[in-house]
């Protein structure tokens, strides 16, 4: 009434080889291959099948994304199966974009197929700290409004307002409530707020334009050219200086335009 079927190695049969990583991660993840010890491994990370002609491998490598692994063993001539394995980068969202992916899944608590980093300030706490969780929103901005919302993902200790933090998971949603569920939150360092200064000039130039940190002073120069004098510079309001070069200096967000005038002599009598 019934068969069974038995598949078994022969005894010279090569095994295939076994790879190991995180299947998701946020920024790189490391890569061993296990194989008997008499063999030699082949691989690849390019997706294409590997060969004697291919990498050997010798030690643990590292990728920073996605990348398909392939891997085969060879004991003398004889060849294992081919072993594949596909690591994948997890796409960085803002809050913002996070709850508008979180709305696309098909249903209540269904997730999306792929995983996701998602940073932001803590907002607004729903509770306290449950066996390694908690519930609560962030935004992408320090007291802003509540964005996304955290669904007992794990935390590393109880969260305050104001906390900055990276989510790593899947998202989905509740109703109209965008979310993570049980993913995991790591709580980092405030970014540093930064001002960018822009400065162009016409008959001269301007120097120490660029991106400082807040609370920094730009310095910035403006010489004119040969030939022409500095008069001023804009930004909402004229300063006048006949110095050259003129040194000043800015604290904030600034778009600079550097005046020079041509010097005329006046002939003697």
């Amino acid at each position: 009434k019934s068969a069974k079927f038995y598949a078994a190695l022969a005894e010279d049969a090569v095994k295939a080889p076994v790879i190991k990583g995180a299947e998701d991660f946020i920024s790189e993840t490391e890569i061993a291959i296990e194989a008997e010890d008499d063999v030699t491994v082949y691989y690849t990370v390019d997706g294409t099948e590997p060969t004697t002609a291919s990498t050997v491998y010798t030690a643990p490598f590292t990728v920073k994304e996605t990348t398909t692994v392939k891997a085969v063993a060879y004991r003398g001539e004889k060849a294992s199966f081919v072993t594949s394995a596909t690591f994948t980068k997890a796409t960085q969202l803002t809050c913002a974009e996070a709850a508008v992916e979180a709305m696309k899944v098909a249903s209540n608590n269904a997730t999306t197929n792929i995983t996701y980093v998602v940073y932001g300030y803590v907002t607004e706490l729903d509770g306290g700290l449950s066996s390694g969780q908690q519930k609560f929103w962030v935004s992408d901005t320090k007291g802003g409004e509540n964005t996304f919302y955290s669904y007992f993902c794990n935390v590393p200790r109880a969260l305050v307002v104001g906390d900055y933090i990276q989510m790593f998971g899947k998202l989905t949603k509740y109703n109209t409530t965008p979310q993570m569920k049980n993913g995991d939150i790591t709580i980092l360092p405030a970014p540093v707020a930064k001002f960018n200064v822009t400065a162009t000039a016409e008959n001269g130039t301007v120097t120490g334009a660029g991106e400082y940190e807040e609370n920094a002073e730009a310095t910035l120069t403006a010489t004119a050219n040969e030939g022409y004098e500095f008069t001023c510079w804009t930004s909402g309001e004229d300063t006048v200086s006949t110095a050259n070069p003129y040194t000043f200096a800015v604290t904030a967000n600034v778009a600079l335009v550097a005046n020079f005038k041509e010097v005329v002599v006046e002939p003697t009598t």
